[in-house]
Order: structure tokens, then sequence, then C-alpha cells
């Protein structure tokens, strides 16, 4: 006994070591979810005979029971290129359709496919949910409860980091628990990142009390479609030593009452928990803490009125810079987030823009300042997902002339130095593979937005005559060849240059395609150019989303542009059946990241 709460205090001061050094100085509430699994399965290329440390898993993947399921399918079968993101969500869609049909009982018409999963997920079922725990001591349980013999390994995951300053990360709202699997597994999979390569998202859920099991193990799922790389979401390993495992497991069943009999609901222990004599933690916290609560649960309004409350005076205090700069960053996110969900006369858009250009001024004046290496890190990330959130909220306005001029201010800033990573600094030791800064996507994002500004509103350049048509042949041309002319362009960022120009050209009546058909000449440009060309399926084309001007297509269709308006519709079907031909990430490969 002695020897096993000897163990659990050595594995709760690594913890405490862990949280101190990865305190944040701009924001106060640290916040932790752990998972534990008691043996360590390694991706097939990381295989080897060598003993496993905390530094092989930290550099592997955590992969849900589905891609692994698939991948083992892929091996017995001997079958290529099985995870797909079509098998996958179809995988996981079938699996809660099915249990729908045969256990009406447990599962009925109506229950959310979320909680289908969970309830299959805790009871041994492969899904695309991965587990965690917000309670560490569960997870150490779980790092113990098996495989005697070998090491267990227990993940200790700062959310709280990952969702504000990476942006890699997706609190599930109790509002959007409702939403079929399928979707929420798409909304992970494709962000256009303008001003830096694009990487997926992953989700978050905490489940509500539903399950008494669920309930008890503190748990809360992490999903996604991509493989989720552990060192690259800032996850520090401990190691649980095989010879260790039993004497922690007495302790645990007997200092703490955790057991495999124990690990279920009590409601009376709620209520005694909620009891009028006992304070509620939760309100005497600070404004400060309460707002970011709020604002990673989606709860917006409740966390602009922490925060502003804080920043009107609630802290008589000056800020530090960087809590500064988190909290008009902050705001910035609850403004532009309200302002896509609700129509409103009060105007978000426009403080979104000023919070978000807050960031950048404070951020470039420290810039010119320091020769820290990690805070120059750390002030260009804030500027880059401060222009990158200028970008999102006038293009979803459809202030798509605004946006473009926000790309120019980009370029300007990358051109310039502010917003150049220096990846050879050994501080940096917290930036994600796939985020080093390249212009060429804001230029590819440029020639969109002329097209998507003509698209929208055709009809008032119509009107007002052909004035406008010099100007914007002369600008698209430019983009056309600043953007042609970028350094380590794919093949797939040619596809995207030559589709945005093709559809410029289609609208507006380019003399040049008059007698050609468009749609067969992409369509031999792209056969001629995969024989000369090395396929990168992981490259930003994948993750491009095309819905935006594929709506306003559709918003132009008419019996007047009925030509121009299908030669449109056909070139971008053929351009996003192109994309998902290629839209698969296999097991195994690092550059799935």
């Amino acid at each position: 006994m002695s020897k096993g709460i000897q163990c659990v205090c050595d594995m709760l001061a690594k913890v405490k070591t862990i949280i101190e050094e990865d305190k944040s100085s701009y924001y106060d509430l640290p916040y932790y979810i752990y998972r534990g699994v008691t043996k360590f399965y390694p991706s097939v290329e990381k295989e080897s005979k060598h003993q496993v440390t905390e530094y092989d898993v930290e550099n592997d993947y955590i992969r849900s029971g589905i891609a692994i399921r698939m991948e083992n399918t892929s091996l017995m079968y001997g079958i290529d290129n099985i995870y797909v993101k079509a098998n996958y969500i179809c995988s996981v869609k079938e699996m809660v359709n099915y249990a729908r049909k045969h256990y009406p009982e447990k599962y009925p018409e109506g229950s959310y496919d979320l909680d289908v999963l969970a309830d299959i997920q805790h009871n041994g079922g492969a899904t695309c949910l991965v587990d965690f725990s917000k309670n560490f001591l569960t997870a150490l349980w779980f790092a113990c409860k098996d495989d005697p013999k070998q090491d267990g390994y227990i993940y200790c995951y700062n959310v709280m980091k990952d969702m504000i300053e990476n942006d890699a990360l997706t609190y599930i709202r109790p509002k959007d628990e409702e939403l079929p699997i399928d979707s929420l597994l798409s909304q992970t999979y494709r962000e256009t990142n303008i001003s830096s390569d694009i990487a997926a998202r992953f989700c978050l859920w905490e489940p509500s009390a539903r399950n008494n099991r669920i309930l008890r193990q503190d748990s809360i799922f992490l999903f996604g479609i991509e493989k989720f790389h552990v060192k690259s979401h800032g996850i520090k390993v401990l190691r649980v030593p095989a010879k260790q495992k039993q004497f922690i497991l007495l302790a645990m069943k007997s200092l703490f009452r955790i057991s495999g009999s124990t690990i279920f609901n009590d409601p009376v222990g709620f209520a005694n928990n909620n009891a009028k004599l006992i304070p509620w933690r939760k309100i005497i916290d600070n404004v400060y803490n309460r707002g970011y609560v709020s604002m990673i649960r989606g709860d917006y309004d409740s966390a602009l009125d922490f925060l502003k409350l804080w920043e009107s005076g609630y802290n008589k205090h000056p800020l530090p810079i960087k809590k500064e700069i988190e909290l008009h960053f902050s705001l910035a996110v609850c403004y532009k987030s309200i302002n896509q969900e609700e129509e409103t006369d009060i105007h978000y858009y426009e403080n979104s823009i000023l919070e978000y250009k807050e960031v950048i001024r404070c951020g470039k004046q420290i810039l010119k300042q320091t020769r820290n290496q990690a805070d120059i890190a750390y002030y260009r990330q804030k500027c880059t997902r401060a222009y990158n959130g200028i970008v999102d909220v006038e293009f979803y306005a459809g202030k798509y002339l605004e946006a473009l001029s926000t790309c120019d201010d980009i370029i300007n800033e990358i051109g310039n130095g502010i917003l150049k990573q220096d990846h050879t600094s050994k501080e940096i030791v917290y930036t994600r593979k796939g985020k080093e800064l390249n212009p060429k996507y804001c230029k590819i994002a440029k020639m969109e937005m002329l097209d998507l500004e003509l698209l929208s509103n055709w009809n008032k350049y119509v009107d007002i005559g052909d004035d406008w048509e010099e100007e914007y042949h002369n600008k698209m041309k430019n983009f056309y060849q600043d953007a042609y002319n970028e350094k380590g362009l794919t093949f797939f960022d040619e596809l995207l240059i030559k589709y945005y120009k093709t559809i410029f050209d289609i609208l507006t009546d380019d003399p040049e395609i008059k007698d050609k058909d468009v749609v067969d000449d992409f369509s031999k440009w792209i056969t001629e150019s995969l024989r000369k060309s090395d396929i990168d399926i992981y490259s930003g084309y994948l993750l491009w989303s095309f819905s935006v001007i594929k709506n306003a297509i559709d918003s132009l269709g008419c019996y007047e542009r009925y030509e121009k308006y299908y030669k449109m519709q056909y070139l971008t079907a053929y351009a996003i059946s192109f994309r998902d031909k290629y839209d698969m990430q296999i097991l195994g490969r690092s550059e799935s990241v």
C-alpha cells in the first residue's frame, strides 16, 4: 500500500512539473485533460524492437478505434488506401444507423449521433471518438488496469493552449450536439487558412450526464478525421512503469475509491455537492477566467460580457502585454462568432475587425523591440491569426474587395519580415507542422475573391456598364501572373490558379475562350500536367473549400446566362471531384499531420 501511495505521489509530482512548465503568462486558468493507455501501440512505420520511451509516444499519433480497425482491415486483406475520408465518415455513420435500427429501445429515434457513439465507445466498440478524462487519477487508473508486463502511458493535454494559441481545437457546444456526425466530422476536416498552410482541426466534446459511466469517468472526447499527432499539439507524456502498476491499482482502490467496480455515477453525490451551504466556485472565479471558459464552450455572449467587464476596469492594474493581446484576440473571436450566428443590427462585424487590428498593433510594436525568439514566435503567431481573422470576417460578410486588400497587407507583412517565422531557434518548440507562412495562398485567394465579387454583385456591375471591365481584366491578369510566378507551387496550386482564372474568363466573356470548350481544356490540362508532376496528396488543395464560390455560381443561374452558368457549374464540379479523388490520408504516413 505505502509503495503504491508513493508511486501515485510521484506521478502527481510529474504532472505538477508539467503544469508549472506549461503555465501561461496571459491566461490564468489551466485546462488539462488526460488519457491513460495500458500499452503503447505504435504506428506501422514506428514499429521497432528498441525500448519504447516517452519520446517515441510523443512523436507518434493518437488514433481512434475505428481508424485502427480500418488499418487492421487494410493489413489483413491487403487493401491499399482504405483510410479515405469517405470510408471513414461512412463507417461511423453506418454504425450509428445500425445501432438505432437494431436497438431502438436503447437508441431511440431522435437520439443524438454523438450520444450513440459515446455509449458504443464505453461498451468497447471502435468509434471515431478518443477517450480523455478531466480527472488525472482516472487516467492513471486506465494506464494501469491491464497489461501488467507492459509500461502504461498518460497523455497530458493542455486544451486551453491548443484552442486559444494554436486555433487547432473546437469545443462542441450543447446546441451543436444534435448535428449529424458526418457534418461534425466534415467541419473538422476543411479549414481554409489564407495566410499559411492549411491545417485540420479537431473537436472536443464533453457529453451531458446521460450515461453514468461517462460521468463517473469525467469523460471528454476528442475526434476528427486526420490522425492526431501528439507532439504537434503540445501533449506531454508520462510513462507508468509496468512494475508499479499493481501497487498503483491497490492504492487507487484503497485511497481514492477508484476501481473497476466504482466507475459509475452517484446522483446523491451530485445533490450533496450542490447543497445550499456549498460555495459556487464558478461565481467566485475571476471574470477574466470565466470569460475564457465561456468562450471555449461557445457561449460567446457571456464571454463578451465577462471579458468586457474585465477590460472596463474590474481589474484595476494594467494588463501585461501578452494578456492584453489575448484579451483583444478573444473579444475579436466573440464578436466574429456572434456576427456569423445571429442577424443583428449591432456592429459586431466592425468591432471584430477593430479588435483584430489592436492585436496586430500591439504585436508589431513588441516585435520591433524584442530579440527573444520565443516572444518573437508568439507575437508573429498572434499577428498571423489576427490577419486571418480579419480576412475571415470580411470574406464571410461578402466584403470581398476588403478581404482582397487585407490579403495584400498580409503579403506585404510576410515580405517585410513581420510575419516571417524563424524556425532555426531551439526555443520555438510549439510550432505545428504545416504552419510555415507562405504568401501563395493569399495570392490564390485574391483571384477567388475577385471572382466572388463579380459573381455576388453581377447585376450591379451589368447595370453600371462596361467601365469596370478593363480595370478588372487588368487586376485578374496581374493576380494570375503574381500567383503563377510564386516559388514552390505544387501541381494542385497551379490547378487552383487555372480554375479561378477560367471562372473569371467565362464570367466576363473573355474573347480568348469564346470558341473553346473550357471544361474539356481544363480536363486535358490536368491529364497532361499529371504526367509531369509528382503528386503530393497532402497539399492545401485537398483542404480547400469550394463551397462559397459554388453557392455564388448557383445564385447566378438564370436563362439569360444559361451557357456561362453551366460552364462554371461543370468546371467547379470537375475541380471538386478531382480533389476528392485524391482525398485520402493513409495511416502510417507522417505527412498526414
